[in-house]
């Protein structure tokens, strides 16, 4: 059995804490090398280094926290944390907080509401763990903290902006929604729904299936909407008649925008359809009404045939036609025979009445839709025919003079017969440079004063 002497036994035991020391310089090193890596990483979120002792005094304040709360390192040193939490705070809760990390420590995160050197309130995030010492006890806690403010702020503003959109959404009086780019409703307000005749939006999205054809009442307008809204992507003012869930229809003004997923692809589009139903009805009556008032303008508001005035529109615009065309025109003025006298010895309603049905016994006797029968005054009537020669108009004239003939309008103080009769001129010009409207109205003018020189009741031509 060999001894080791003193010597060898001591210079052996120094050598192991040599070497043990020399370990524990090395571990030493890589922990500051390790400490001050993680808080150059700190430094470099913007976060604050905060350290605290078991009675929650501040032992460690990093330049950040400087920065965020406004105090220096040696003016927060030694103070509790507790001092700097703004009044919404309740610093009991807190206290008791910071003992459960400490001792019972089950969140990494918090948010406190603090406040700086300027008394401006601040909402901080502290990021936590307890600081243990060599025996594994805790002996502080360590913050990182991030001031979140203008986050908080933001996410406030974010939420109300929400709330203001849902309410919008919610409240809105025109259709609002959002399709996909296969034309079927992800989302759609209230409004819509009701529009549609559906109980609820909810309804309306799990029951309109298909866009075309569901809610457009017209197959081509549906086809018209979809291909301008991909084509333009973007769709305004698009007027069409929409299909309620029980088949009646109404009339909508709609818009549309498409949008696009994250890879820029058309995903749907957003739309607002705006019921304009009533609008439409008042754009109807007042067309009607145009319509009327027109029809007023041109018509003669006793016998309902052309008046005066359309006469002269429609012999201007025949004149220039036929006159390019070098065709013929024809007119006949018409008159009914001592009308006065019938006007005296029956009344002037009975005159009105006589009127009345000769004007139509003329317009019946016109066949052609080009021609027009107007009244010229009184008792005076004229006929225009387009296209027509005078022999031809002649013939027409020959046809209203028997058709009113064989009215058996009496007539007892004619001293033609003893029914109402016509005496007619007929004239007809292929409209030249040379002549006018009034020329052509000359001559038909002068053959009707020469048929009632004649003797009356007969059709007389003009010779130029």
């Amino acid at each position: 059995m060999s001894v080791v002497s003193p010597e060898n036994l001591q210079k052996g035991c120094g050598n192991i804490f040599k070497s043990r020391e020399a370990e524990l310089e090395h571990e030493l090193k890589r922990l500051q090398q390790t400490n001050r890596i993680l808080r150059e990483l700190i430094a470099r979120t913007h976060l604050a280094y905060i350290e605290l002792d078991l009675d929650h005094k501040i032992t460690e304040w990093s330049g950040h926290a400087e920065v965020i709360f406004g105090y220096r390192r040696e003016q927060m040193c030694g103070r509790l944390l507790t001092d700097l939490v703004s009044a919404r705070e309740n610093k009991d809760e807190l206290v008791q907080f910071l003992s459960d990390i400490l001792y019972n420590a089950k969140r990494k995160l918090r948010t406190i509401s603090m406040i700086n050197m300027e008394g401006d309130e601040l909402f901080c995030d502290f990021y936590y763990t307890p600081v243990l010492n060599e025996s594994g006890m805790p002996s502080g806690i360590s913050f990182a903290v991030q001031d979140v403010t203008t986050i908080r702020e933001t996410r406030e503003t974010l939420k109300r902006v929400e709330k203001d959109l849902n309410d919008i959404f919610g409240n809105a009086p025109i259709g609002i929604y959002q399709a996909n780019s296969e034309g079927r409703f992800i989302t759609a307000n209230p409004e819509l729904a009701w529009m549609l005749g559906y109980e609820t939006a909810d309804v309306l999205v799990e029951k309109m299936t298909d866009i075309a054809s569901q809610m457009f009442a017209n197959e081509d307008k549906a086809e018209e909407f979809f291909f301008s809204l991909f084509e333009a992507e973007q769709l305004n003012r698009f007027r069409s008649e929409l299909k309620r869930k029980d088949g009646s229809t109404f009339w909508a003004l709609s818009y549309a925008h498409i949008t696009r997923n994250d890879s820029g692809r058309i995903s749907g589009f957003y739309g607002f359809a705006i019921d304009i139903s009533n609008t439409v009805r008042t754009e109807i009556k007042l067309q009607q009404m145009n319509e009327e008032l027109k029809k007023i303008s041109i018509m003669d508001g006793l016998t309902q045939i052309a008046n005066r005035r359309r006469f002269d529109e429609i012999l201007d615009s025949e004149w220039k036609r036929l006159r390019r065309e070098k065709n013929n025109l024809a007119l006949i003025l018409c008159d009914i025979d001592f009308f006065k006298n019938f006007n005296d010895t029956y009344g002037h309603k009975t005159g009105d009445e006589c009127l009345q049905v000769v004007a139509k016994a003329i317009e019946t006797s016109v066949k052609r839709p080009s021609d027009l029968v107007a009244r010229y005054g009184g008792e005076e009537f004229v006929i225009i025919l387009p296209n027509t020669n005078v022999a031809g108009a002649f013939h027409v004239a020959e046809i209203i003079r028997k058709a009113v003939r064989n009215l058996s309008i009496p007539h007892g103080e004619s001293k033609t017969d003893r029914v109402v009769t016509l005496s007619l001129g007929v004239a007809g010009v292929v409209p030249d440079d040379q002549q006018t409207q009034k020329d052509l109205i000359n001559l038909a003018d002068k053959a009707l004063y020469e048929a009632k020189a004649r003797g009356r009741n007969q059709s007389v031509m003009s010779h130029p």
